[in-house]
């Protein structure tokens, strides 16, 4: 229903089909990179300064460049270039994403406002005098921009989410399924909070846009008719308006901070929940033995990226 009631939209990022694919390229090396970047933590408690034999992964990389038996101090120093390595490389994916993104959103934003433009000057003289020439300048300035919300939270972000999720859920199940499962389970309450706010918060910010709209549009018929609010002296009848209606733009934007507050708060106290059972069931494989001190951090750093994950996704 929503794909068929926005169907006019999809062909604008249709036309940016190569860079998005270019995105989606990008966003898959930046998920491998935030599951790799942990790793180097785990080597540096694990093997550098505890006594656990390199294994995996890690012990086939330094093998090939031929330090297969490297000392202590020759592994806190790999562990610490590669933790550098990887930090660099998340940054410039990062870094090469928001690019990416910025150029082609505002790609998206300038055909949408030029359609809408051009739309708008065929429209018939009697819708002119209808509607206020305030609220059609908000109209080409902000409500072209939803054009880069929509592709972002329709197209692009999903499937981001679901890249990073995929790539650190198994590495996080790799490294121990009974933690991963925990950390999988935080997701429906995160899920069930937004869930709950999101018809809320859309309805404050609609009030939102419509008295801001309300206040643009009045401030545009007072500068285009000032000569004819000087010649009656209606200076002070239109402040009052004025602030009458920024009055109620500035409520409805406090009642849209609040709510915004509340959700965030609620999803950070689901957070920390979350953590707290890791740790807790993380530790006692630490105490048994099943786990070291280094893979719980690593899930402890996995947990916080695949809330994130599921926090946007949903």
């Amino acid at each position: 229903m929503f794909l068929v009631r926005y169907r006019t939209l999809w062909r604008y990022p249709a036309k940016q089909a190569r860079l998005l694919a270019t995105i989606l390229g990008v966003t898959v090396m930046s998920a491998a990179t935030s599951a790799l970047q942990p790793l180097p933590m785990k080597m540096l408690i694990d093997n550098g300064l505890g006594s656990k034999p390199l294994s995996g992964v890690p012990a086939s990389a330094l093998r090939l460049v031929g330090l297969g038996e490297a000392s202590p101090t020759m592994l806190v120093t790999v562990a610490a270039v590669s933790a550098f390595l990887l930090s660099m490389m998340f940054s410039a994916f990062g870094s090469g994403l928001g690019w990416l993104w910025e150029s082609t959103g505002q790609r998206l934003v300038s055909d949408v406002m030029i359609d809408l433009h051009g739309r708008l000057q065929r429209l018939s003289r009697s819708f002119h005098l209808r509607n206020p020439a305030g609220d059609l300048l908000t109209r080409i300035q902000w409500d072209s921009q939803s054009i880069y919300t929509a592709v972002s939270a329709v197209l692009i972000s999903p499937i981001i989410h679901v890249i990073t999720t995929v790539t650190v859920g198994l590495a996080a199940w790799r490294q121990s399924p009974q933690l991963a499962i925990v950390i999988i389970a935080v997701a429906p309450v995160l899920a069930g909070t937004t869930s709950f706010f999101g018809p809320r918060l859309r309805e404050r910010a609609a009030a939102s846009r419509q008295s801001q709209s309300a206040v643009t549009s009045f401030v545009t018929q007072v500068m285009h008719a000032m000569p004819v609010v000087q010649s009656f002296t209606s200076e002070e009848r239109n402040l009052e308006t004025f602030r009458a209606l920024s009055g109620r733009a500035v409520a409805n934007t406090r009642r849209e901070s609040f709510l915004g507050a509340i959700a965030e708060t609620l999803g950070q106290m689901v957070s920390t929940v979350g953590a707290a059972v890791v740790l807790v069931v993380g530790g006692r494989e630490v105490m048994s033995g099943s786990m070291t001190v280094g893979g719980l951090l690593v899930f402890v750093a996995y947990l916080r990226t695949l809330e994130a994950q599921a926090e946007g996704l949903m």
